[in-house]
C-alpha cells in the first residue's frame, strides 16, 4: 500500500540553530537565470540602470587628477581583490522558525546568511574613493556571493544597486539633519541593508517555481530573515566605517561646502516633503498591517472553510455507519427463520436488497464461518473470503457486530465497507450465523452529501481515512486506499505541512466521533496568499489613490498658501536689487494676509527711507560737485519738493555784506501761488530767533507771522534755519496750499538737508573768497621780481612764476608738471630742493657768473612721516653782494688802520697808573677805557679773520685726531661751564678716522659754537657734544638746553652782523660775526653747517666736515712729519 507524506523535513538540520561557515568559496561558481519572465525583465532593467549610473559618473571624472593620484588606484585594486574574500568568509546562517522548500525546484535551498565583513570593501570604497568605485567593488563581491552562495545572477546586480545607494547617501552635502544622518555610515548602511533585503526577497520570488501565489508564499516566508541578514551585514560595515570617519581620516569624504537640500528650498517643497515622508511611513505601516491582517483574515477564512467541510463530512459519517448497522441487524433478524428452516435462497437475499438500497451485496455465513449464500452472484463473490472478514467473523459469531473496510474488487474501484451482524436465535442461545452486507462508500446514498462536500474543496482536497491512515473516500478515486502517515498530523488543529512538490499546505484533521475515522482537509498556502493579496490589493489601491490625491492636494494647497509668500519673496529679491516700486498685495486677513500687509508697510517705509537716502546722497553730491549756488541749489530744492509734495520750496540767504540796501538772495522751486516770496524776511527772522518751526494754519498765527498781503493763502508752512559753524546764513522753508502735518522723521530729514545746505552756502562763500585771494596771489606772483618755485612730493614742478623763467631750460608753462631734475639748470638749487629732513634752508647760489641769488627753501604743510611739497623763493642779491664786497674791503682797510691807534691807546692807558696815583673814579674810567679798547680789538680781529677766510687764503691742512681735538676745546671752556654749573657730555663713536683740516680754524669754529651754547644756556643746564662718522663725513653735533632760536631767525642766523632777537632781560651781547665766521670756516673746508632749534627747548648745531679734504693742491701735514696731497 502506498503511503503519502506531507512533511519532508528538508531543513531539519538547520532548524533552531545558527551556524557559522568559515569559508564559502568551495567548488566552482554557478549562476542561474530567473525562472519567471518578470525576473528576466528585472535583470535587463537593472543592468541598464547600473550601466547608466557608471557611464554618468565616468563622464564626470577628472581623469587627469585621478591618474596623478596613485594611491587612489592602489586602494581600489586592493578593495577589488579582498571583496570576494570578504563576501564569502565568516558566513553566519540564520535559523528558521519553520520548514521551507523552494516550490517547483529540486535544488536544496539555503537559509539566509550574512558575511561579517562582506559589505566592508565596497563601503570603504564609497567613503574613500567614490560612487562608481563602490559599484565596481560591490560587483566583484556580488559575483562571489551569487556564484557560490545564492546561485542567482540577480545577486551581483542587487549588490551594485545597494552600493550605489549607500555611496550616494554618504556623499550628500545637505546641511540639514537628513544630510547629516545620510553621511553617517551606520545610518546609510542600515538603509542599504534594508533595500538589499527587499531586493533579495524579490530574488526569492523570481527564482521559485509553481504558481504566482506559491512563489509569493515562499518569498514572504523568508522576507524577515532575509532583511535581517542583509541589514546586519551592512550594519557591521557601517560601524567600522563610522570609526574610521570619527578618527578624522583625511581620505574619507567630507563635503567642502554644505548646501540646502532640495526638500528644504521652498515652503511648498518642505510641506510636500513632510507630508510625503509621513505618508510613506503611514502607508508602509498601514500596508504592512493590512498585509498581516489580510493574511490572518485569509487564513482564518480558509481554516473556517476547512473546518466547515470537515464537520459536514464528519457529521454524516456516524449516521451512515449507524444506519448500516441497523439495516444489517434487521436483515440478520429477518434471515433467522430462513436459516433455522433451511429455506434460505437467493430470492430472499434479493428481496432484502431491493427492500433497502443501502447495501449492494449480501452474504450469509453459518456458525462455522462457512459461506451459506451470497447475492448477487454476478458481483463476483470470490471463492476465498477476504481475510478481514474471516478475522471479523470470529468476533461477530460471538455476538459482536463489526464493520470492515475492504479494498475495491476488480469491478469496482471504490472502497467498500462490510457490515457484519450476528444472526441470533429466538431463544438467544448464541449466534447461528452471520450476515455480511457490503456497501460502496462513494455510491451509498447516505454518503452522497459527504462526497459532495469533499468534492467542493478547491484548490485543496478533502478525504476520509480510517484509524490506520488508509484513505477510504477521496474525490479522486486514484487516491483511495492509499496510506498517509497520521503520526505527523495533529488532530483537530490546522497545521502547515510541505507537499512533495515543495509547496506548503494547510492540513486539518477531524476525528469522526465514535469511530476510528478521520476527515482530513488540505489547502495550499498559495490559496491563502491569493485571498490575502485580493484583500490587501483593494486597500493598497485605495491607499495609493488616497495618497496620490493627498500629495496632489497638499502640493496644490501649499502652492496656494505659499503664493503670497512667493510673491513676497519676489518682492524681497526685488528690494534686494534696489527696486521698491513693486507693491505687495493681500487678499485675506489671516496670518499670511497680515504678513503681507506688514511687508507692504515695510516696503513703503523702506521706499521712503531709500528716497530720503537718495535725496541726501543727491544733496551731498550736488554740494560736493561745485561752488556755484545757482547750479547746486535748484536740484536739491527739487528733491525736497518731490519728497514733501510742497507747492513752493524757497531758500533765502542773508547778504554777504551787512547792508540793508542789499536784497536777500533767494532760490525757489515751484510757482509762487500768491506773493509767498514776501515771507522770506519774516521766516528768516523767526528761524534766527526760534530755530526750526512748523505752522499748520499760518493765517491763524497772526502774532507769529503776517500773511495778510498774500493773494493766495498758505495752509501749511515749515521752516528750518540754515547755519554753518553756529553762524546763521539763511532759511529753508516749504509752503503748501493744503493742510499738512509734518512727521518727526520728515523734520529730521529736512534738518539734515538744511545742514548740508549750510555747508554748501558756506563752501560757496569760501570758494568766492578763496578765488579773490587766489586772484590777488596770482597777481603778486606775476609781478613780484622774486623767483618762486614749488615742487610736489614726486619732485615735479607744480608752480613757477614768470620771474623764475631764467632757471628753466624752456618756457615756464612747459615746465609745469615736469620733473625738476630735467628742467632746472642749476645743480646746487636742485640739491637744495631735493635735500630731505630740513624744514627751512637758505643758501646763496650763483646762477650765472657774477649773478648771485639768495634761496630760501621750506616744506609746505609737512605731515609727520610723509613727504611734502617744497617752496623755493629766490631773490637776486647780486647788487647786495657787490655792496658787501665794498663794505668788507672798507672794513678791512679801516680795521688795519684802527689796529695801530688801538694798540697805542691801550699802551698809554696802561701807563697812566705809572704817572701817578689814581682815585677810584679814575680807575673805573680806566677799566671802561681798557674794556672798550679790548672789544674794539676783538672786533678788528674778527673782521680781519673773516676777511682772510672770505678771501680764500690757503688752509694749513693736517691730520687732526678728532677725539684729542674735541678734548682740548672742551678744556678751554670747562672753567666757564663750571662757573655756570653746566655739564658737558661728550659722545665720540668708536673707530673714528683722522680728519684733514686746518686745526686753528676748526678750533675757532667749534669754540665759537661751544661758547654760544654755554653763554645761552641757563645755569645747571646741559651741553652735549656727539661726534659720528657717516660715509665720508664726520659730524660734530653740539646740543644745548638753552633758550632756543625762533624759526624766523634761523633763516638769517649765519649772516654777518645779524643777531637773533632775544627775550627781555637777556644780557648777552655780541657783534653778530661768530656764526658767520663758523659758516665761512666750514664751507672753506668743503663742509656744511645746519641748525635745529625750538624756542625754550634748546638748539643743535651740526658741522659736517669731509674726512678727506676736497681742496686740490693742498698739502696735508701728518703727525709723523709726512706730507700728502
Amino acid at each position: 500500500m502506498n503511503r503519502r507524506c506531507y512533511n519532508p523535513q528538508r531543513w531539519k538540520e538547520e532548524e533552531g540553530c545558527m551556524r557559522v561557515e568559515l569559508w564559502g568559496l568551495g567548488g566552482g561558481p554557478n549562476f542561474q537565470i530567473p525562472l519567471r519572465w518578470s525576473g528576466i525583465v528585472i535583470l535587463v532593467v537593472e543592468g541598464i540602470v547600473i550601466l547608466s549610473l557608471i557611464l554618468f559618473h565616468f563622464r564626470r571624472i577628472n581623469w587627469r587628477v585621478k591618474l596623478r593620484s596613485r594611491w587612489h588606484w592602489l586602494i581600489l585594486l586592493f578593495l577589488i581583490v579582498i571583496s570576494p574574500i570578504a563576501s564569502e568568509a565568516l558566513l553566519v546562517r540564520l535559523p528558521l522558525s519553520e520548514t521551507v522548500v523552494i516550490p517547483g525546484v529540486s535544488l536544496e535551498p539555503k537559509s539566509p546568511s550574512f558575511s561579517v565583513f562582506g559589505a566592508l570593501p565596497w563601503m570603504l570604497a564609497a567613503g574613500l574613493l567614490g560612487q562608481w568605485q563602490a559599484v565596481v567593488v560591490a560587483l566583484v563581491g556580488g559575483l562571489a556571493r551569487g556564484g557560490w552562495e545564492t546561485f542567482r545572477i540577480l545577486t551581483p546586480f542587487h549588490f551594485m544597486l545597494q552600493a550605489a545607494l549607500v555611496a550616494w547617501l554618504l556623499r550628500r552635502d545637505y546641511m540639514e539633519w537628513a544630510g547629516r544622518a545620510a553621511r553617517n555610515p551606520i545610518v546609510a548602511g542600515i538603509i542599504g541593508g534594508f533595500v538589499l533585503g527587499l531586493l533579495q526577497t524579490v530574488e526569492l520570488f523570481e527564482y521559485s517555481g509553481g504558481s504566482l501565489y506559491d512563489g509569493l508564499d515562499y518569498a514572504l516566508t523568508l522576507v524577515n530573515p532575509t532583511i535581517i541578514a542583509a541589514t546586519i551585514e551592512t550594519l557591521f560595515a557601517g560601524a567600522i566605517c563610522e570609526i574610521i570617519r570619527s578618527a578624522e581620516v583625511d581620505a574619507w569624504y567630507r563635503p567642502q561646502t554644505l548646501v540646502v537640500g532640495p526638500y528644504n528650498r521652498s515652503l511648498a517643497a518642505r510641506l510636500v516633503t513632510v507630508f510625503l515622508i509621513l505618508g510613506v511611513i503611514a502607508s508602509t505601516i498601514l500596508l504592512y498591517g493590512d498585509w498581516l491582517l489580510a493574511q490572518t483574515s485569509a487564513r482564518d477564512l480558509v481554516e473556517r472553510q476547512m473546518r466547515h467541510t470537515a464537520s459536514q463530512a464528519g457529521g454524516a459519517i456516524p449516521y451512515f455507519i449507524q444506519t448500516g448497522r441497523n439495516y444489517s441487524q434487521r436483515i440478520a433478524g429477518e434471515l433467522n427463520q430462513f436459516i433455522v428452516q433451511e429455506s434460505l435462497s437467493t430470492e430472499i437475499l434479493a428481496t432484502q436488497l431491493r427492500a433497502d438500497t443501502f447495501f449492494n451485496r449480501l452474504a450469509v455465513f453459518d456458525s462455522e464461518s462457512e459461506l451459506l449464500m451470497s447475492y448477487p452472484a454476478s458481483r463476483g463473490l470470490r471463492l476465498e473470503i477476504p481475510r478481514e472478514i474471516t478475522v471479523s467473523l470470529r468476533s461477530v459469531l460471538r455476538g459482536v457486530p463489526e464493520e470492515v473496510v475492504l479494498e475495491p474488487d476488480g469491478l469496482d474501484r471504490a472502497a467498500q465497507l462490510a457490515f457484519l451482524s450476528p444472526i441470533q436465535t429466538e431463544d438467544d442461545e448464541g449466534p447461528i450465523g452471520a450476515v455480511v452486507a457490503w456497501t460502496d462508500l462513494a455510491s451509498n446514498p447516505l454518503m452522497s452529501p459527504v462526497v459532495s462536500s469533499l468534492e467542493k474543496v478547491f484548490p485543496g482536497e478533502a478525504f476520509i481515512t480510517d484509524g490506520h491512515g488508509l484513505i477510504l473516500l477521496h474525490p479522486s478515486a486514484e487516491q483511495e486506499m492509499r496510506s498517509i502517515d497520521l503520526d505527523l498530523i495533529s488532530e483537530e488543529q490546522v497545521q502547515v505541512e510541505t507537499a512533495q512538490d515543495g509547496t506548503r499546505l494547510l492540513v486539518y484533521t477531524l476525528p469522526v466521533e465514535g469511530y476510528p475515522w478521520q476527515v482530513i482537509v488540505t489547502t495550499p498556502m498559495r490559496e491563502v496568499q491569493r485571498q490575502a493579496l485580493q484583500i490587501a490589493a483593494r486597500l493598497t489601491f485605495v491607499l495609493f489613490a488616497v495618497g496620490m490625491l493627498v500629495v496632489g492636494m497638499v502640493y496644490a494647497l501649499s502652492r496656494r498658501l505659499t503664493e503670497p509668500l512667493r510673491m513676497m519673496a519676489n518682492v524681497a529679491r526685488s528690494i534686494a536689487r534696489g527696486n521698491l516700486a513693486e507693491a505687495v498685495t493681500s487678499s485675506g486677513e489671516d496670518e499670511i494676509g497680515q504678513l503681507a500687509v506688514s511687508f507692504e508697510q515695510m516696503r513703503q517705509r523702506l521706499k521712503s527711507r531709500l528716497d530720503e537716502m537718495t535725496l541726501l546722497l543727491s544733496v551731498s553730491q550736488h554740494v560736493a560737485s561745485g561752488f556755484e549756488l545757482s547750479d547746486v541749489l535748484p536740484p536739491i530744492l527739487h528733491g525736497v519738493a518731490k519728497i514733501t509734495d510742497a507747492d513752493v520750496v524757497r531758500l533765502a540767504l542773508l547778504p554777504i555784506i551787512d547792508d540793508e540796501n542789499v536784497p536777500v538772495e533767494a532760490y525757489q522751486v515751484g510757482e509762487d501761488p500768491g506773493n509767498w516770496s514776501s515771507l522770506d524776511s519774516q521766516v528768516m527772522d523767526l528761524c534766527q530767533q526760534r530755530g526750526r518751526f512748523t505752522l499748520e494754519n499760518p493765517s491763524r498765527a497772526r502774532t507769529i507771522i503776517d500773511v495778510h498781503f498774500l493773494t493766495k493763502s498758505i495752509e501749511s508752512l515749515a521752516a528750518l534755519p540754515i547755519s554753518h559753524e553756529e553762524q546763521f546764513v539763511g532759511a529753508l522753508w516749504l509752503g503748501h496750499q493744503v493742510p499738512r502735518v509734518y512727521a518727526p522723521d520728515e523734520i529730521n530729514l529736512l534738518s539734515i538737508i538744511a545742514s548740508q545746505l549750510g555747508i554748501a552756502v558756506s563752501n560757496a562763500h569760501l570758494y568766492h573768497r578763496a578765488e579773490q585771494e587766489r586772484t590777488q596771489l596770482t597777481a603778486v606772483l606775476e609781478w613780484t621780481p622774486d623767483a618762486v618755485i614749488v615742487i610736489d612730493q614726486e619732485g615735479r614742478i607744480s608752480l613757477a612764476n614768470p620771474a623764475s623763467a631764467f632757471l628753466f631750460r624752456g618756457e615756464v608753462s612747459e615746465a609745469i608738471g615736469m620733473p625738476a631734475t630735467d628742467w632746472l639748470t642749476t645743480d646746487e638749487l636742485l640739491d637744495l630742493l631735493m635735500a630731505p629732513g630740513q624744514d627751512i634752508q637758505t643758501a646763496e647760489i650763483e646762477i650765472d657768473p657774477g649773478r648771485v641769488m639768495f634761496a630760501a627753501i621750506a616744506d609746505i604743510n609737512p605731515e609727520e612721516g610723509e613727504s611734502s611739497s617744497r617752496l623755493c623763493i629766490l631773490r637776486d642779491i647780486t647788487h647786495y653782494k657787490k655792496l658787501d664786497a665794498v663794505k668788507s674791503e672798507f672794513v678791512s682797510t679801516v680795521s688795519h688802520d684802527l689796529r695801530a691807534p688801538l694798540t697805542l691807546m691801550r699802551g698809554y692807558a696802561t701807563m697812566l697808573s705809572m704817572v701817578g696815583a689814581m682815585n677810584d673814579q679814575q680807575k673805573d674810567f680806566m677799566d671802561k677805557i681798557l674794556t672798550s679798547v679790548d672789544q674794539m680789538g676783538t672786533l678788528v680781529d674778527n673782521l680781519l679773520d673773516l676777511g682772510r677766510i672770505e678771501a680764500g687764503l690757503g688752509l694749513d691742512l693736517e691730520a687732526v685726531d678728532i677725539e684729542e681735538f674735541i678734548a682740548k676745546v672742551i678744556d678751554s671752556y670747562r672753567p666757564q661751564a663750571v662757573n655756570k654749573q653746566i655739564s658737558i657730555d661728550v659722545d665720540i663713536a668708536d673707530g673714528m678716522e683722522s680728519v684733514e683740516a686746518d686745526r686753528t680754524l676748526m678750533r675757532q669754529a667749534v669754540a665759537n659754537i661751544l661758547d654760544n651754547a654755554i653763554r645761552y644756556t641757563a645755569a645747571e643746564g646741559k651741553v652735549s657734544i656727539r661726534v659720528t662718522q657717516e660715509n665720508s663725513l664726520q659730524l660734530i653735533a653740539i646740543k644745548d638746553t638753552g633758550v632756543g632760536i625762533a624759526p624766523t631767525d634761523q633763516a638769517r642766523l649765519f649772516e654777518k652782523f645779524y643777531r637773533a632777537r632775544r627775550r627781555e632781560g637777556d644780557r648777552e651781547t655780541g657783534l653778530g660775526l661768530g656764526l658767520a665766521i663758523v659758516k665761512s670756516i666750514v664751507e672753506q673746508h668743503g663742509g656744511q653747517i645746519s641748525v635745529e632749534s625750538r624756542l625754550g627747548e634748546g638748539s643743535t648745531f651740526t658741522i659736517a666736515i669731509p674726512i678727506r679734504s676736497p681742496l686740490l693742491g693742498s698739502e696735508v701735514r701728518h703727525p709723523e712729519g709726512r706730507e700728502g696731497a
